[in-house]
């Protein structure tokens, strides 16, 4: 099954918010951005040269754009159009372009006894927590044959149905995924969280939008960020993904979305100190008693 999307992504005001996320995308961003230049005029200096220089202003349209294929006319200076395919298992499993992360490895340790898997989302605004696990589904990562019936317990048997008959083990989750997939809507994101084989959990996550000087439009963009999980510790809240806002650069009017690919044992603190708006999608296992 697959989800087709048209994206027209209209160039503006916001051409300089999407200049600076391409820079946070390579190694070095911060740096880069920190030794820029940034002026509020755009005149050539011979002391900028060969520098990366940043300007903002509002930018003059001599004709609008046109799209020939879709016989579109655009009110705006310059547009581009590209078309994106989602293939809908690829999304659940993970691998839709806009985040995700696959925790199959780090769970291998919990194949030789049956836990459960308790997922919860956590949502903070301005750095305070504002719901507490407001999201959260319970899966257990295996079901054995002597669980079921005993009339049962001889079909499978008998049909060798049983992912593993000699442990008795009659289904095992062996991959867990979190992926990402939009919505109709700019201010939901969906989330899939799935311990393939047990069960699935998803849900919409409701964005805040933000306004960028003179502008009146909502802007709803996130990112998300894995988090480094060495090991799963039993009986712990084990944070997996963070998924933030941008957030207004007061100086120079643009979105930023700066920080390390990954997170680490800091809780991802350049996000967190800037960014107004996050969700930390993770998970605790407990023993089955």
């Amino acid at each position: 099954m697959k989800i087709g999307k048209i994206i027209l992504l209209v160039l503006g005001i916001a051409l300089i918010a999407l200049s600076v996320k391409g820079l946070m995308d390579i190694p070095g961003q911060k740096a880069t951005l920190e030794a820029a230049v940034y002026l509020d005029e755009p005149v050539i200096l011979p002391e900028n040269e060969g520098k990366l220089v940043i300007i903002h202003g509002v930018p003059e349209m001599t004709a609008p754009a046109y799209d020939e294929e879709l016989g579109l006319t655009l009110n705006t200076i310059k547009a581009y159009r590209y078309a994106e395919e989602y293939k809908l298992d690829e999304v659940l499993a993970g691998k839709y372009h806009g985040g995700g992360a696959d925790y199959t490895e780090a769970i291998s340790e919990f194949l030789d006894d049956t836990y459960h898997f308790s997922f919860k989302i956590k949502e903070y605004v301005n750095r305070e927590e504002v719901q507490r696990d407001g999201h959260s589904s319970v899966f257990r990562n295996r079901m054995m044959i002597a669980e079921f019936p005993e009339e049962s317990q001889k079909r499978i048997l008998e049909k060798g149905s049983a992912v593993d008959l000699e442990k008795g083990i009659y289904s095992q989750a062996t991959k867990l995924t979190i992926g990402f997939f939009p919505s109709n809507v700019d201010s939901v994101q969906n989330v899939r969280i799935s311990l393939v084989g047990m069960g699935e959990m998803g849900t919409p996550l409701k964005l805040k939008g933000l306004k960028l000087p003179n502008e009146n439009k909502l802007f709803y963009s996130y990112e998300s960020r894995p988090f480094v999980v060495d090991t799963f510790e039993e009986g712990k809240f084990i944070p997996l993904v963070f998924f933030g806002s941008y957030w207004i650069d007061e100086k120079y009017g643009f979105l930023r979305f700066c920080g390390a690919n990954e997170i680490g044992a800091d809780m991802g603190q350049e996000y967190i100190e800037s960014t107004p708006h996050y969700f930390v999608i993770g998970v605790e296992i407990n023993k089955k008693k």
